[in-house]
């Protein structure tokens, strides 16, 4: 199955970050704020060589070419610095004067630009946008037949649209024939219930702002924004940028290879296509122009160039991103210890970028970076703050004491993860921790506490959990007030509980609302596992019969049994104001699972086909229901580790990604050709479906069925595959035919990390004595569904061994 173009042409670095918390985080749980320990503070001048100092240590620990940094406090400038190199061949190096290409930080200067208009009564935030655009109008899911997409809803991203990025890919299309193809889309998820992020919604916003002012975007930006603040070297068009001689290089850091490789600049002009969205460059010094702009609350010289109620308005959470980060409007918005930090991060290829505001503190932040999907953006927005608030953490280098009792293997079994190994390794002179399905987090030294915070972001932190005897036998990961546990791997603790005497609680319970929880025994505790939510381990009941969850005593079970003890349901609590939830216990006559090869045996005998037949070849139409869009495809498989497939979409273009052995490549429209390696390739090799459709022992290291369930009114067995290093997947095996109907597993994707990812097989058919699906749908937050419908399949056809060898520009075999 391929990647998908639309996740990856413009990624925000900070999405990755989000990717763990999300993962933590639970509806109505509200961090605690962090209050600062008193310190005496040292002089402006130290602090901010020991700013300079941390960066250029993470910046080489992150292996980012180079970049320029920038500090606005008080409405002066106190710091810009450039580090590393703008181009690596000819050894020039980063200075404050260098020149970067901002991302998605751009869309905070079309938000602003729009408040301007609405100052002047040009426009109005709750405006539907069709009465700006009268051909862009979404067809938004809504219970009221009125409801219309303001420009609100389109600037905090909440119409329940994702990104639509096939249609902007290779730039073949005109704004208007894009916003057109757009209207005719379908909603992923109902208006104003979700945050879906997407480029094309700030396209049709600035083209709006256009239409109302009279004059294009990038015009009325320079007018009424770059040209007042004095951004003089700021360039709204990244054609014109990328002849520049001030322009810094654009480079991939490959971590499977250890190796630096320059981006090629052929997606400049998909970008300048949702110019709105993200096509600005500019410089640190005239990127802090525009911080203290907004630090003045939109004041220049004392003169204001929008209100500043109108521009706290773009402050203000619209819609939640999760329980613990909120988007305004071309801002995100989250609390550092206790007070307000408003920011935005922006990723195209080969460059990243942060702006960060703590308007309380008047303390603003820009880096930008000449490395694609950077981390430094989440790292800064932590340690600057922290180094020149006056509560730093510890300095990097200082020895922590002994970290060999610390290192090793823990095994996570809460929230989004299931049998994970998390591996806690000696970084320099401290810790990090490597989680397989995201990344490897640098952890500050510990504090006071205990608590090793991570480096990239001060919401979460690890501590580590002692036995009698002095040994570490879990780390706990604490995030939004909660507190989960990995145990080390190989530990076993004694039960807290006679778990003889929890029998009769095991089991599954569900509600008339769909809330579905199953109870088991895990880490020889009673266990909650929340449908769709995440892991709960359970204390020992209290007086009162109530199991309260390890990670947070406010959300618990209590049991309810009849008058001879057999139980009947659970009440769940969770935090106020949620009301107590009652599900009813399922019937407990289950029959007993059936083994991995029971499973195997309900397929066709001729099912082994697939991996001694030659190359399989499916061909067949292809759409793309959230962007309109629609096409052809054809895959070609041969065994476990040969595949190529190729989507046609027309004038929209087309994407090839190809897997031959140990290498893999991707072709995006012509526009972006990469190596696929690591994960990315061996997910390839895991999820595809054909792999799926015959032993799923050959590829995995374990199969397990972890019990029955329904998916579509239809019985089926969950079974978890495991692969060392790898997210696990879940499929939802038809009881009845063995066939696969459903796959859960965390999709990883260039710049972005993990993403939850879901599948279904549909209209199996037996083709030659194999039974396969005849459609495939592919779901994820970020681009949405592509539905593949098989029109015809061929067994053992001849193909060249150069089709699953992908080099830029080829032609279509």
């Amino acid at each position: 199955m391929p990647m998908k173009e639309t996740s990856m042409m413009l990624r925000s670095a900070q999405t990755r970050m989000f990717v763990i918390i999300a993962a933590l985080a639970v509806a109505s749980i509200s961090a605690a704020a962090q209050t600062p320990t008193a310190t005496t503070a040292p002089p402006l001048d130290a602090r901010l060589e020991r700013l300079a100092a941390e960066i250029e240590r993470h910046r080489i620990d992150q292996h980012a070419p180079g970049a320029a940094v920038a500090v606005v406090r008080g409405g002066e400038l106190i710091f810009a610095r450039g580090f590393g190199l703008a181009n690596v061949d000819e050894k020039t190096a980063v200075t404050p004067e260098t020149r970067f290409f901002i991302g998605s930080t751009t869309k905070a200067f079309t938000a602003t630009l729009i408040g301007m208009l609405v100052d002047e009564g040009l426009m109005s935030w709750d405006d539907p946008v069709d009465k700006h655009l009268p051909y862009f109008k979404l067809a938004v899911d809504s219970k009221d037949p009125n409801d219309r997409a303001t420009l609100r809803d389109l600037l905090s991203h909440r119409t329940g649209f994702p990104r639509m990025g096939v249609l902007t890919a290779n730039g073949a299309l005109s704004v208007e024939e894009i916003l057109r193809q757009a209207s005719q889309a379908e909603p992923l998820s109902p208006f104003r219930q979700r945050f879906h992020y997407s480029n094309e919604q700030y396209l049709a916003a600035g083209w709006a702002a256009a239409a109302a002012a009279g004059r294009p975007w990038d015009e009325l930006t320079r007018s009424r924004i770059l040209n007042p603040l004095g951004m003089t070297d700021t360039e709204t068009s990244m054609s014109r940028a990328r002849a520049l001689p001030d322009l810094a290089r654009g480079y991939t850091w490959h971590k499977e290879t250890g190796t630096l490789e320059e981006n090629v600049l052929s997606w400049i002009r998909s970008v300048d296509t949702i110019g709105p969205a993200g096509s600005i460059s500019s410089t640190v010094l005239d990127m802090a122009k525009w911080v203290r702009f907004l630090l003045a609350n939109g004041q220049v010289n004392g003169k204001p160039l929008i209100r500043a109620e109108t521009l706290a308005e773009t402050w203000t959470r619209q819609i939640a991103v999760n329980g613990q980060i909120g988007y305004g409007m071309g801002w995100m918005m989250r609390e550092w210890r206790g007070q307000p930090m408003i920011l935005h991060e922006g990723n195209v290829p080969g460059y990243s970028a942060l702006v960060a505001l703590l308007p309380k503190s008047e303390l603003g932040i820009v880096l930008l970076v000449n490395q694609h999907a950077s981390l430094l953006g989440g790292l800064a927005a932590n340690i600057i703050p922290s180094i020149l608030l006056g509560d730093a953490p510890a300095e990097a280098g200082r020895e922590a004491g002994d970290l060999s009792p610390y290192l090793g293997r823990y095994v996570a079994n809460f929230a989004a993860f299931s049998n994970e190994v998390f591996t806690v390794q000696k970084h320099e002179a401290g810790l990090a921790l490597d989680i397989p399905s995201q990344m490897v987090y640098t952890l500050n030294p510990p504090d006071a506490e205990g608590r090793w915070q991570f480096a990239l972001t001060d919401q979460i932190a690890v501590s580590f959990r002692r036995n009698d005897a002095g040994e570490v036998i879990a780390l706990n990961l604490h995030q939004q007030g909660m507190t989960f546990e990995a145990m080390r791997e190989g530990v076993e603790e004694k039960p807290e509980i006679d778990l003889a005497r929890v029998q009769k609680y095991l089991g599954n319970y569900r509600s008339d609302t769909g809330l579905d929880i199953t109870t088991f025994i895990q880490n020889q505790r009673m266990a909650i596992r929340i449908r769709g939510v995440q892991v709960f381990d359970l204390h020992p009941p209290d007086a009162d019969g109530r199991w309260a969850a390890r990670a947070n005593p406010q959300i618990a079970v209590v049991f309810d049994e009849s008058d001879t003890g057999v139980v009947t349901g659970l009440r769940f609590f969770r935090p106020a104001p949620v009301p107590v939830m009652t599900l009813t216990a399922a019937p407990r006559d289950t029959p007993a699972l059936p083994t991995v090869a029971e499973l195997m045996a309900l397929l066709p005998a001729g099912q082994r086909r697939l991996q001694s037949a030659g190359a399989v070849r499916m061909t067949g139409t292809v759409r793309f229901p959230q962007s309109a869009a629609s096409g052809r495809f054809q895959i070609v498989s041969a065994g476990d580790n040969r595949l190529r497939t190729d989507i046609d979409l027309g004038r929209l273009g087309a994407m090839r990604i190809a897997m031959n052995g140990d290498q893999g490549w991707l072709d995006s429209f012509s526009v972006l050709f990469m190596e696929i390696r690591g994960e990315m390739l061996e997910q390839m090799r895991l999820t595809n479906a054909l792999a799926l459709s015959g032993d799923w022992s050959r590829l995995y290291d374990s199969v397990t069925v972890l019990r029955q369930d329904k998916l579509d009114g239809k019985l089926v067995y969950v079974v978890e595959l495991r692969k060392k290093g790898m997210p696990n997947v879940t499929l939802g095996v038809d009881a009845e035919t063995g066939d696969v109907l459903g796959l859960q597993t965390t999709l990883l994707l260039p710049g972005i990390g993990g993403v939850p990812s879901r599948t279904r097989f549909e209209d199996y058919r037996v083709v030659d004595g194999v039974r396969l699906p005849f459609r495939h749908v592919e779901s994820n937050d970020q681009s949405g569904r592509t539905v593949y419908e098989v029109e015809r399949v061929e067994f053992d056809v001849e193909v060249d061994d150069g089709v699953f060898i992908l080099r830029p520009s080829e032609p279509r075999p």
